[in-house]
């Protein structure tokens, strides 16, 4: 028997059940609730550099000045002040330089902050006048307000999951007129073109960062081999641990000193690459063949002798540098073959 095509029955769209939903609205949650505290953190700290410009600025004076070794592994070093100020005829401490910790994963860059603080350095400080015992010496940069957008962007993937769990399928296709579906084609022609910026700014993003990692460390290694050596002094050397949610890393700190016609530059460059590596007794023989006041040969650029390093001979890690180019080449292979495709 021949079925007539009115005798069949339309096959009925699959419509999620509700533990399916509620399954999704979990995990859109997840993403929400995530973005909103990040969110609050940001914004908290945002506030607070703002409000800070309501605060009176008062003269303190530098009393005490030192620098921590902390068993923070990704940055041990912490600068620690206490400087004295006087507000409304009373004399209140303060140890805060800012509304964050001060703290550096080099030995260096920490000799060098602290160096703007010495002992009996008077300069201002900032006084809050709703609680004089509170003060600062520097404003946090604004640069962090930049990171808000990455929690609101996790807010909006987090309630877009949540409203396509719970939203009404979309009406099918058929039985639209041929004008309406027309009208989608600039929007897809549009979707196409943003497609292709975004792979044009690949492109060249990777091309940067090829230049500044890969090119010049190569050019510099290059340079490295007519530099002349002089005998430092490690001031300190150690282990840094950076560990993630499936790994741990390490590499091996040196910090020296040296000098050149009289001058002492200190700095804490070991190759012209930081890489670390899961490798703990590769990072483990650079400490411990630089133990602290061992003396070390320093290679420096004689153009400018604050620029030096520790091991100047080409190693395989600075190949690294080139990884973004690989992403530059997929990203062009996908230009040039969505241009060569007839639907683009």
């Amino acid at each position: 028997m021949r079925l007539k095509p009115g005798n069949l029955k339309k096959k009925s769209n699959h419509k999620p059940g509700t533990g399916s939903r509620l399954g999704l609205s979990l995990f859109g949650f997840f993403f929400f609730s995530m973005g909103v505290l990040f969110l609050y953190l940001i914004g908290h700290t945002v506030w607070q550099i703002i409000d800070s410009y309501s605060w009176e600025e008062q003269t303190c004076t530098i009393v005490e000045q030192h620098i921590d070794e902390t068993s923070d592994n990704e940055n041990p070093y912490v600068v620690r002040l206490r400087y004295t100020y006087e507000y409304d005829g009373q004399v209140y401490d303060g140890k805060q330089i800012g509304f964050s910790t001060r703290s550096f994963k080099s030995l260096i860059k920490a000799e060098r902050f602290a160096a703007q603080y010495s002992v009996g350095t008077v300069l201002p400080c900032l006084v809050n006048p709703d609680k004089p015992a509170q003060s600062i010496l520097e404003r946090d940069s604004f640069w962090i307000g930049l990171f808000i957008f990455i929690p609101i962007i996790f807010i909006c993937i987090g309630a877009l999951i949540i409203y396509s769990a719970w939203a009404k399928p979309v009406e099918s296709e058929k039985g639209k007129s041929a004008s309406s579906r027309g009208k989608r084609i600039r929007p897809i022609k549009n979707l196409s073109l943003s497609i292709d910026i975004l792979l044009i700014l690949c492109v060249a993003i990777g091309a940067v960062l090829t230049y500044y990692f890969g090119i010049r460390t190569i050019q510099t290694v290059y340079e490295a081999e007519r530099w002349p050596v002089v005998m430092g002094t490690v001031l300190t050397s150690r282990i840094i641990e950076s560990e993630s949610d499936d790994s741990t890393t390490y590499s091996g700190y040196v910090a020296y000193s040296y000098q050149i016609d009289g001058n002492e530059y200190r700095n804490d460059r070991y190759s012209f690459m930081s890489v670390s590596s899961s490798c703990y007794s590769c990072a483990r023989k650079i400490v411990k063949s630089h133990p602290k006041g061992a003396p070390v040969q320093v290679y420096y650029d004689p153009l400018n002798p604050a620029r030096s390093v520790l091991s100047r001979e080409f190693r395989w890690s600075y190949l690294l540098g080139f990884i973004p180019a690989l992403f530059s080449i997929v990203c062009l292979v996908v230009l040039f073959t969505r241009k060569r495709s007839p639907t683009t």
